[in-house]
């Protein structure tokens, strides 16, 4: 075991009672192990020591350890002794280790919230000792246990008298407490040695008083010149970052001395080369900088510059070289990286790695630590006395000893290098790497010790010498010292001592863990209970009062308003409760000598009336004016404030703004904000570690809050904030962005909530809260600003599935001064990766911007720039880059550099919303911007890029971001810009895979078309609507307003309205996209009839299809061979004409959903010709509008019949609307068709979410929808006119409808039931189409919890056998298995449902395809070989889940694409529900699945009739099944004599061949506890055939054979067990208890269904 900690062993008399001797006890144990002691396979696991203080050894064996009370024998010891006074390390890993020789581990882990831990004697009952009934909460790396009692015998840096003997005059004597010869001795501090050294570099930070504009002033800052600070460390690798552009590699590191300006760093260290060679250093800085290897100079760089890479070469022989590099900081951005690579070479690349970086390949280095008292180990440096004379030194410490008899143990601490022997008094107690006996006095090692291994502390149980201590001063510990060889160079010497006894009383916290070793100084007796708030955070309307209190009798409370952090001697100390008015930041603690002091916890008090009278004054502790020329401004605007017009502000719109959307209130220590020297906000170019301040973040839900994503209450967390950006660190801008850091030093580390719900993590280590920047209101104003364009390009990209950076707008609190409104922003870093993709955030490399790495390294980047370079003509060279062979199949050994649909989709997006401040940036082309790539290096999966600031966009950026091209060519320039135009420009496949995503986007329904734009637009509008008010009165003034955001808003609909035409233009002018347009279906996917004539038109050219999924076109541009040519032509019906007579209501009123449907009596309409409407001049019936011009009336309702004849010959309806300013259709009452209409539900105050103006008042939108809802004879069309607001000035309808028919004589028409994918293109020439593809389900529903069910549950089958053993098959959850079955009458569909809930698993990936048949069942496993392995290759397997199924019990949830419920089944293995399907081989089956309801309930499930459950198929029979089966002909009759009818032979299971002595139903009293009181209840057993499925079982009881008493609200089923024969044991007890003395009659009534 390795520990990776420094005892400091301190020893406390605390005034308890010794306890000399006793048994074996738990004396020490960790319970969250972060970073303290690992176990022989490198895990930080939990442990737990044992200590014999008794004087005799003590056998363990049988002895137990437990962590559950009601099991005490849970883990048994073998066969160690423990010498008296000795101590024993046992890991509670849960990896269940007993090897008497090797490290022991328990097979449970402990729980660092508390829970029981004891010892056990052997007899499994005695209780040794415990800490129950639960241990408090314990913290990282931080032990709990018992106190010793005693003083520490010798410390580190005690004094001490060192010798090098010259010759063995001296014997053992010197060993010894009396001896008095000390001619030749010299005084020391320990530890002695020399040339210790450790892996790392030592690191000089050294920070000037004058500005460092060259390389000989920053080497005289290094040589003691002009010095403000120095700083020292030893870092493993030179990898710094401050601010500025980042290097080569990810992972920084923050400069030791905090950053900023006029500072040079100078690492040192011993590298070791391996081979002998040609070797390049390189040092990428920013400014200049200097490499020496061995004092010769390899590179120098006296130049300023951003970062840069700079190298040079050396030939170097293998072994130690010293290496020194610097670099130095003038002003601005600073960044250091020392790397290293074999060859010679000019420019940077994959083979460098960091120098240090072991584990990656870097070459090793070492370094010699500070030589000082307490800068190092080595206090007494003794090389000029040792090293060249001898191997050997002696050492003598004297100590004292107060009370021998206190002492049960002793502990010896060495840290040496390379082996000692140690004596008390001049006996022999403890030694290491030395001969037996007493060495020589010029002895040496008997071999090389590591330097690192000498760093860490070996303890040594020395309790038997004990009794050669004497009371008083008269003792010595004398250490013979040895190294391994006389010119060995490195050496250490370094002991502590430490003695005591076990003290009686409670147990304490230990800030040092000592595992193996007396404990150390307790650091506290327990802690103070957290401080309660009553009432608590949140929004208010009137004054209250707030109590603090907290559990600790004798606690100090003290508390601040300020944004101050309470200290047990700072704040107000509290005395009674008190009385809040106005908005307040109250944060408090709790103190009490002896216990830790609580954490500061902060409660924000927000009260709407006070926020919006916020003064423009400077508020109290807050600077005025400017900063360091940042400017602040505080208050509302009193004339948004108090505006009449509601489109402005006005006090109630501006108090309701701010509740609408969730709050985060921020506090912290005002100095840290805002000061000249230290405030973040004051100082906002600045950024790294050093300018990172801790916080309190709440997140405030407001009164009444319902969370859509399911967040039903907030939270309190401690982070480190920092101020984050580029342009908007301008200290002109008074409003900044920030970005919060959850770590451990803060607090809980990471923050577990689930910001995003459902739709992202749990868990974060840092989010970013981003305001508008470059539109900013607060940075002058403009009308464009939407708070709409960058959350739109990221929601898009999520919606196209990938992944993306989730957002929520909120309003910001900074110390109670409201800050307007800001949005989380994920960070799409290394632990973006880990959290969604898995592995862990060490694997993963991240790109950014001009050439940074924020994660990782670039090495893969350089790489897929490479490819990019050779070109990407020939399509290996287009596959290769997919981790693809060059027929395109995939090949694993291939390394995937690009996830190619992610690529396209987001070059989609960059030229759909012409970004032009992404990659492909206007302003700093050819250097890109604005971009993250994401790439797993261990399971590579392509890099994957993120949408990130798309602020210019979508109207505010460029109208053509596809030309002119990009003119990156480095590897800092390179881009995803850049790599998808040479792949579009090259290569064909990607060419035609660019154009096919976008046409699915653009048409369809797809993302791109206008609807889906503007209803995602529409979607973030409608949820920060109401919350612009009060932005609007924070940094806005009238002309800053809602009614300006509105128009914002409306402006990025404009650009959507009609964009496609646009892009598909762009696309076209560089061959991007075919000139021959998509195919299209005359209807596009989901539900048709197996009879309906499919159409299909397209051209000019042949339109060829497939109807299984695959593509007519073959890579390469030739003909699939499966593709069939469609032949069709098709005939136009009219069957409403523009200018038709419509019934109208046009009076303002409600009419719900009736109005719709065809059989609603319209006969008090009115009717009229189109055009209707008014306003226009133009309308041939003029409606009304109400009484009020400025609040007309929203909707305006329209109905007429029509006649239609062959409406199965319909392929489609053609729809010409004319509408101002929206409307929704409906025919015979379905929705077919919205215009200009919000997503959702519409009721009639809906308004339309876009103004119908200029042309779009007398166009005729066409509109072609299904045929689906047409039928035979009168139809009825209902359509809806909806203004945009009460104040527009018309509105006009009209409509015509035509149908569509195909005339062709080989109609498409799909004719099996199922799922159908078609694909189709028109080819024309050698030039092929965009495809066109669409999934329907002929004569197929879609799946829902009415024809959907899970029919079995194998959660915990039977243990592997020996064979699944050998075969790999170790987990009984290897062969867990779900079952699905259709209980439907038609084929249904499972296309875009998953499990999501419970376990996981993706129906769009089933082997066998989504469509079940009537009763047809579909089989999910865990592990797929395991199943098959067991069950054999018969079956059809859909797929395999992950996670496993749970033991106990859980919820299992199938969601659709919406997230939206379709299936939920809970199970449990608690009584009622089948006993024998927890662990005993059986399955659970659900009974008479088409005839279940509710599948929560235990009673419709039973256990498998065999074992291993019934996969695939059912073991379900019936009495009619079974009776031709066993040849009955008399239902009555009994063959066997046994008193049974062949019927209740059925019933119950038997034969009814052979005698039976079952009978049914077996009563009996019993005493069962229920809710808690014990007390007798009636139990009745009952015997069933499992499978039996027709059976009803119905025990009833009666006192008086007339009135019987039955039912759920009588009797209730307490469980159910399999008997292993077919048949099941069902107990049932009654609801109530028994009465005394009862006479009950019992029977049971069984029913056959038919």
């Amino acid at each position: 075991m390795k520990l990776n900690l420094r005892f400091g062993i301190l020893l406390l008399t605390l005034g308890l009672t010794p306890l000399l001797h006793g048994r074996p006890l738990i004396t020490e144990f960790m319970a969250d192990n972060d970073s303290s002691l690992t176990d022989e396979d490198g895990d930080f696991s939990d442990w737990i020591e044992i200590h014999n203080p008794d004087d005799s050894p003590v056998n363990l064996e049988g002895w137990f350890l437990t962590d559950n009370a009601a099991e005490l024998s849970k883990w048994a010891l073998p066969s160690v002794t423990l010498d008296a006074g000795a101590f024993l390390v046992v890991f509670a890993s849960g990896k269940d280790r007993r090897n008497p020789g090797s490290e022991l581990h328990t097979n449970f882990q402990l729980n660092a919230g508390g829970e029981y831990l004891a010892l056990l004697e052997p007899d499994g009952v005695t209780v040794a000792n415990d800490f129950g009934p639960e241990y408090p909460e314990q913290d990282e790396d931080r032990t709990y246990g018992l106190p010793f009692v005693g003083a520490p015998l010798v410390e580190e840096g005690a004094n001490a008298l060192i010798y090098i003997p010259r010759n063995g005059g001296l014997g053992s004597s010197w060993t010894e407490a009396e001896f008095g010869g000390f001619f030749g001795w010299s005084s020391a501090e320990t530890g002695i040695g020399y040339g210790l050294q450790i892996p790392g570099l030592t690191v000089r930070d050294v920070h000037s008083t004058v500005q460092l504009w060259s390389l000989q002033l920053a080497d005289a800052a290094l040589n003691g010149s002009n010095v403000a600070s120095e700083t020292i460390v030893v870092a493993p690798v030179c990898n710094f970052l401050d601010t500025g552009g980042d290097g080569n590699f990810g992972n920084n590191q923050p400069f030791p001395g905090g950053g900023g300006d006029d500072f040079v760093v100078e690492v040192t260290g011993t590298i070791i080369v391996p081979t002998s060679g040609t070797w390049t250093f390189g040092l990428n800085s920013d400014d200049g900088g200097r490499i020496r290897v061995n004092g010769t100079d390899v590179m120098v760089d006296p130049t300023f510059h951003a970062t840069t890479n700079n190298f040079g070469t050396i030939n170097l022989s293998a072994g130690p070289h010293t290496i020194e590099a610097m670099f130095w900081e003038r002003g601005g951005g600073s960044a250091m990286e020392l790397f290293a690579a074999q060859g010679s070479f000019n420019s940077f690349n994959s083979n460098f790695r960091l120098v240090g970086d072991t584990e990656n390949g870097g070459l090793p280095v070492f370094t010699t630590p500070d030589g000082s008292s307490g800068g190092g180990l080595i206090a007494t440096d003794i090389s000029q006395r040792m090293l060249g004379v001898n191997r050997s030194v002696y050492l003598r410490i004297p100590f004292t000893v107060e009370n021998v008899e206190d002492l049960e143990a002793l502990s010896l601490s060495m840290r040496y290098n390379d082996g000692f022997v140690a004596y008390i008094n001049g006996e022999r107690v403890a030694s290491s790497n030395a001969s037996a006996g007493t060495p020589a006095w010029n002895a040496g090692a008997l071999s090389t010790r590591s330097d690192q291994a000498a760093f860490e502390p070996e303890i040594f149980n020395v309790s038997e010498s004990v009794g050669v201590l004497n009371e008083g001063s008269s003792n010595v510990l004398a250490i013979h010292g040895l190294n391994n060889t006389i010119s060995d160079d490195s050496f250490l010497i370094l002991p502590t001592l430490s003695g005591g006894g076990l003290g009686q009383g409670d147990p304490f916290y230990f800030d040092d863990p000592t595992p193996g070793g007396i404990n150390a100084t307790p650091t506290s007796q327990g802690k103070v209970a957290d401080t309660k708030f009553n009432p608590d955070r949140g929004f208010y309307d009137s004054p209250i009062t707030v109590e603090i209190t907290t559990d600790t009798p004798g606690a100090t409370i003290r508390y601040t308003t300020n944004g101050a952090t309470p200290t047990a001697t700072t704040g107000t100390v509290y005395s009674g409760p008190i009385r809040i008015t106005r908005t307040t930041t109250l944060r408090a603690a709790a103190f009490k000598l002896g216990l830790d002091s609580t954490n500061v916890d902060t409660q924000t008090y927000l009260f709407t009336d006070d926020i919006i009278r916020q003064t423009t004054s400077t508020p109290s502790g807050w600077p005025g004016g400017s900063v360091n020329g940042q400017v602040y401004r505080y208050g509302m605007n009193t004339a948004v404030v108090n505006s009449g017009n509601p489109a402005i502000g006005g006090v109630n719109q501006v108090k309701e703004a701010l509740v609408s959307i969730p709050t985060l209130s921020i506090v912290l220590d005002q100095a840290g904000l805002t000061s000249s020297a230290t405030g973040i906000y004051s100082n906002p170019g600045s950024s790294g570690y050093a300018w990172e301040r801790e916080a309190s973040l709440e997140l405030i839900h407001p009164p009444g809050w319902v969370d859509p994503d399911g967040n039903e209450t907030g939270f309190q967390t401690g982070c480190g904030l920092r101020i984050r950006g580029g342009f908007s660190r301008r200290t002109q801008n008074p409003k900044h962005s920030f970005r919060l850091f959850f770590r451990g030093e803060y607090g809980a580390g990471r923050l577990n909530y689930k910001l995003f719900g459902d739709e992202g993590a749990e868990e974060f280590d840092k989010i970013d809260l981003r305001g508008p920047q470059n539109y900013s209101w607060a940075q002058g104003g403009t009308s464009q600003n939407s708070f709409i364009r960058d959350t739109w390009s990221r929601d898009l990209q999520g919606e196209m599935g990938h992944p993306y950076k989730k957002s929520r707008w909120y309003h910001l609190y900074l110390n109670g001064i409201y800050w307007g409104m800001c949005e989380t922003d994920e960070r799409a870093e290394a632990n973006y990766g880990e959290i969604y993709f898995g592995g862990d955030e060490d694997d993963y490399d991240v790109v950014k911007s001009f050439g940074s790495v924020t994660d990782g390294n670039r090495s893969s980047y350089e790489r897929l720039w490479q490819q990019w370079q050779a070109g990407f003509s020939s399509n290996s060279a287009y596959y290769n880059i997919q981790g693809r062979n060059s027929d395109g199949s995939l090949n694993p050994a291939i390394e995937k550099l690009v996830d190619v649909d992610n690529l396209i989709d987001y070059m989609i997006i960059t030229y759909y919303t012409g970004d032009r401040d992404g990659p492909g940036s206007r302003y700093t082309q050819p250097n890109p911007n604005n971009y993250f790539g994401v790439y797993n290096r261990v399971s590579p999966d392509g890099y994957k890029f993120f949408e990130h600031d798309s602020e210019h966009s979508l109207g505010t950026g460029e109208n053509n971001m596809v030309t002119p091209f990009t003119r990156s060519t480095s590897l800092n320039q390179f881009n995803p810009h850049t790599l998808h135009e040479r792949l579009a420009t090259q290569n064909l496949e990607y060419r035609t895979r660019f154009a096919d995503r976008v046409a699915m986007y653009c048409y369809n329904d797809g993302l791109l078309t206008d609807a889906a734009g503007i209803a995602r637009v529409d979607r973030r509008a409608d949820s920060i609507n109401q919350a612009i008010y009060a932005h609007s009165a924070r940094w806005g003034d009238t002309n800053r307003s809602h009614a300006a955001w509105l128009g914002a808003v409306q402006g990025v609909r404009n650009f959507i309205t009609g964009r496609v035409p646009t892009l598909i233009s762009q696309l076209r002018s560089v061959d991007w996209y075919p000139d021959v347009n998509p195919p299209i279906l005359g209807q596009h996917g989901g539900e048709i009839s197996s009879g309906r004539p499919l159409l299909i038109e397209g051209g000019p050219g042949t339109i060829y299809y497939t109807i299984n999924g695959d593509d007519p076109r073959r890579p390469g541009g030739g003909l699939s061979p499966g593709a069939s040519v469609y032949e069709g032509s098709t005939t136009t019906e009219n069957l409403v004409s523009a200018g038709s007579v419509w019934k109208y209501l046009d009076d303002g009123s409600n009419q719900g959903t009736a109005w719709r449907q065809p059989d609603f009596d319209d006969g008090a309409w009115e009717s009229g010709p189109a055009e209707l409407g008014y306003g226009d001049g133009n309308e041939v019936t003029t409606l009304s509008f109400g009484p009020n011009s400025n609040a007309k009336y929203p909707t305006t309702y329209f109905r007429r019949t029509f006649n239609a004849t062959g409406v199965a010959d319909f392929s489609r309806l053609n729809i010409g609307l004319r509408r101002d300013d929206g409307a929704v259709i409906y025919l015979n009452g379905v929705e077919v068709a919205r215009s200009g209409m919000p997503a959702g539900v519409i009721n009639y105050l809906t308004n339309a979410n876009s103004v119908a103006g200029g042309a779009d008042e007398t166009t005729f939108f066409n509109l072609e929808v299904s045929a689906d809802a047409l039928v035979e004879g009168v139809n009825t069309l209902a359509v809806e006119i909806h203004q945009f607001s009460g104040s527009s000035s018309d509105i006009s309808f009209d409509l015509r409808l035509d149908g569509t028919k195909s005339s062709t004589e080989n109609p498409l028409i799909l004719s099996t039931p199922g799922s159908a994918v078609i694909r189709a293109r028109v080819r024309n020439g050698n030039e092929w189409s965009p495809l066109t593809a669409a999934t329907f389900l002929v004569d197929t529903d879609l799946a829902d919890g009415s024809s959907l069910t899970i029919s079995e549950i194998h959660y915990r089958p039977s243990a592997p056998g020996v064979a699944e053993s050998n075969a790999g098959f170790n987990e009984r959850s290897d062969f867990e298995f779900i079952e699905l079955l259709n209980k439907g009458i038609r084929p249904i569909d499972l296309g875009g449902l998953a499990f999501t809930t419970g376990i996981n698993f993706d129906f769009d990936e089933a082997a066998a395809g989504t469509t079940l048949l009537a009763g047809e069942r579909m089989i999910l496993v865990n592990n797929l070989a395991a199943f098959q392995f067991r069950y054999g290759n018969r079956l059809q397997v859909a797929g395999e889940y992950s996670g496993d199924l749970d033991n106990d019990g859980e919820q299992l949830v199938i969601t659709d694409s919406d997230g939206e419920v379709v299936l939920e089944v809970t199970y449990n293995d608690a009584d009622p529900w089948p006993a024998s399907a927890d662990g005993e081989g059986y399955s659970l089956v659900l009974m008479a699945p088409r005839n279940v309801s509710n599948a929560n309930s235990p009673t419709v499930w039973r256990s498998s009739a065999e074992n291993n459950g019934n996969p695939g198929g059912s073991d379900a029979t019936s009495y009619t099944q079974w009776r031709v089966a066993a040849g009955i002909s008399d239902d009555s009759a009994d063959p066997d004599g046994d008193g049974l009818t062949n019927l209740m032979e059925y019933v119950l299971g038997s034969n009814p061949l052979n005698h039976s002595d079952r009978a049914a139903p077996q009563p009996s009293i019993r005493e069962l506890e229920v809710d808690g009181v014990t007390q007798p209840f009636l139990t009745i057993e009952v015997r069933r055939r499992i499978g039996a499925e027709d059976l009803v079982i119905e025990p009833e009881y009666s006192e008086d054979l007339l009135s019987w008493s039955g039912g759920e609200e009588n009797i209730t089923l307490m469980s159910v067990s399999n008997n292993g024969d077919g048949s099941e044991t069902l107990v049932f007890r009654g609801t109530s208890p028994m009465s005394d003395n009862p006479t009950l009659y019992v029977r049971s009534r069984f029913t056959l269904s038919p």
